[in-house]
């Protein structure tokens, strides 16, 4: 995750695993642009839009998103977010592990290093 948001903007992400002592796992702050699309690693997590107009399928569903929308995402399911305005969609993420375990994985992983 921090390797592949370097590699986007430039810097490391705002909170990587290491931050948090819970299942928490990160706090992060995601911009799309227009016509782009993403598909976020497999984590429960909470989208809050910022600004920016879009649609998000979770598990096959889905729906327009604008700023002041909220997006929770249960462990296991899927989802993606495409831009569909003119602007960049930005989106404060919350990311949680399923437990203390998982988190330790996914903190090892070097693709999600601070």
């Amino acid at each position: 995750m921090a390797n592949e948001w370097r590699t986007r903007y430039g810097h490391a992400p705002p909170c990587t695993p290491s931050v948090f002592s819970t299942p928490w796992s990160y706090v992060d702050h995601l911009l799309l642009m227009p016509g782009s699309s993403s598909r976020i690693a497999d984590m429960s997590e909470a989208y809050c839009v910022m600004s920016g107009d879009g649609m998000v399928t979770v598990d096959g569903e889905t729906a327009a998103i604008h700023a002041g929308d909220a997006i929770p995402v249960d462990l296991g399911q899927s989802k993606s977010f495409t831009v569909t305005g003119n602007a960049p969609l930005e989106l404060l993420v919350f990311g949680s592990a399923r437990d203390m375990k998982t988190k330790e994985a996914f903190a090892a992983d070097p693709a999600n290093a601070n």
